[in-house]
């Protein structure tokens, strides 16, 4: 198999599904259905639908015919172990990374974590608090599977995650985006990548809102098509790795009608939000990364130390 040419490592919530989508319809680029194999995030390891052997990520990229091809993993940004299992791997892979004001991330993460059924505090702040005791083992929800995903703050560090790629990759071989940049002009962003891939513009024009939060109308539907209980939770991840590889076009058409199903069981929700006095005490514990951040990019980032967007 040839190598992956170029992965888009994060950040969560911050744009990247809708960048993958835009980026599937290129005729020069491969992108799998199973967006998010997270093979090479081993301190995530289990993660739903994560693969977990090289056989089945070699099986998902192969029988392709296009000039390039592209993993999607957002976890890969926080993973300690992703970026030098990345370089190991392909030693000239390009980096793309969309990068969103920390707190914002987080609240949206945490509203996607409520959704998957990996969280169970309603409240942001609270969440928030809990992370050391989570990282002891305590308090962690019985249907969360992946217990670093519960580490809010690790993922939110672009500035120490970020480092941990420039130091070693090349610094043309990564390309750093901000979600406030991509919001107000995808255009401009998808011509950005699509350059920094060395592919021409397809003069795509349409750029659809993608991956927006939501809730679930009726939780217990969602709950098993998402994360069901007990011995079936593990079948069910079993289940989407198989899925994943699988060449069976009468099984992949299940798993799409379940996908849409779970879908009409969804709709659109605000994230919720914090007290400035909360917002407040949460930057402060991520200001020293922001400045990591902003000199590690050249970008003015003076604005995401404000108390509040």
């Amino acid at each position: 198999m040839s190598k992956i040419d170029f992965f888009i490592v994060g950040a969560p919530k911050s744009g990247t599904t809708a960048l993958y989508s835009y980026l599937s319809t290129h005729p020069d680029i491969f992108l799998p259905e199973h967006k998010e194999p997270n093979f090479f995030a081993e301190d995530y390891p289990n993660l739903g639908g994560r693969l977990k052997t090289f056989e089945e990520y070699d099986k998902l990229f192969s029988n392709h015919h296009k000039k390039i091809s592209g993993d999607g993993s957002v976890n890969y940004l926080a993973s300690n172990t992703a970026p030098k299992l990345l370089k190991k791997y392909n030693p000239n892979a390009k980096i793309i990374m969309i990068l969103r004001h920390p707190v914002e991330l987080f609240i949206s993460e945490h509203s996607q974590l409520l959704y998957s059924f990996y969280e169970d505090i309603e409240n942001p702040f609270q969440a928030w608090q809990m992370q050391y005791q989570r990282k002891a083992g305590q308090n962690i929800p019985a249907s969360c599977r992946e217990p670093e995903t519960l580490q809010y703050k690790k993922i939110c560090e672009h500035g120490k995650n970020l480092k941990r790629y420039i130091d070693l990759f090349p610094s043309d071989s990564i390309l750093v985006l901000f979600f406030d940049d991509f919001v107000k002009s995808p255009q401009s962003a998808y011509r950005n990548v699509l350059e920094f891939l060395d592919l021409d513009d397809d003069g795509r024009t349409d750029f659809p809102k993608v991956n927006e939060s939501k809730h679930h109308k009726r939780r217990w539907l969602a709950k098993w098509l998402i994360s069901p209980p007990g011995i079936f939770g593990l079948i069910h991840a079993k289940l989407r790795r198989f899925i994943a590889t699988t060449d069976s076009d009468f099984i992949k058409s299940v798993e799409k009608s379940a996908r849409k199903l779970a879908a009409i069981n969804s709709s659109k929700k605000t994230s919720c939000r914090l007290s400035e006095r909360e917002f407040s005490s949460i930057l402060s514990e991520l200001n020293n990364d922001i400045d990591l951040l902003a000199s590690l990019t050249g970008k003015d980032l003076s604005h995401w130390k404000s108390a509040s967007l």
